[in-house]
């Protein structure tokens, strides 16, 4: 792997929320195409929902160590230095990136790499894992189809489902899970 930039962190996965967008970014439908990894001549990694433990840090990172809980969402760089970062609003940077779209590798991996730490999170002792990923989303999460998807998906794959969460009951029975 290359080396780890002076902002990076690196994330031993234990636990990825599953979300609609990785439904539509692996399909590359729902307006989704121009952001998948296909669109760069990559392939397209998902999850954006990243529970794990930082296995590397850039100098530059100081509010995690090696071998502490973090999580991962949605985002994992901005600028920085526009009226959007400067106030607190990083969503709205014109540079933001986000954790598996245009090329960059999500988290349905052993290990994920960010470049920006500011986007890693340290992840509170008293807070479970299978239950926390889920939430580090970035938008609304998944619906009753695309969350029976998924459940049939990780099954499929040779996953264990550990966790299921509900948004609406009964709406939203399936909610999103957590492989």
């Amino acid at each position: 792997a290359p080396e780890l930039g002076e902002n990076g962190v690196e994330v031993a996965v234990s636990h990825v929320g599953l979300c609609g967008s990785d439904v539509h970014l692996i399909n590359s439908d729902g307006g989704y195409a121009d952001f998948t990894g296909y669109a760069v001549g990559k392939p397209q990694i998902c999850g954006h929902e990243v529970i794990g433990t930082v296995t590397g840090v850039g100098s530059d990172v100081a509010h995690l160590k090696v071998g502490q809980r973090a999580g991962i969402g949605w985002q994992c760089e901005a600028c920085h230095e526009c009226e959007w970062c400067k106030n607190g609003d990083e969503q709205l940077c014109s540079s933001v990136k986000c954790t598996c779209c245009e090329g960059n590798i999500g988290a349905f991996a052993d290990y994920m790499r960010i470049a920006d730490g500011k986007f890693c999170f340290a992840i509170p002792d008293e807070c479970d894992s299978a239950a926390t990923a889920p939430l580090l989303c970035g938008g609304r999460i998944t619906r009753l189809a695309a969350g029976l998807y998924f459940v049939v998906y990780a099954l499929y794959l040779g996953y264990e489902v550990m966790a299921t969460y509900q948004i609406i009951p009964p709406v939203c029975p399936f909610g999103g899970v957590c492989i």
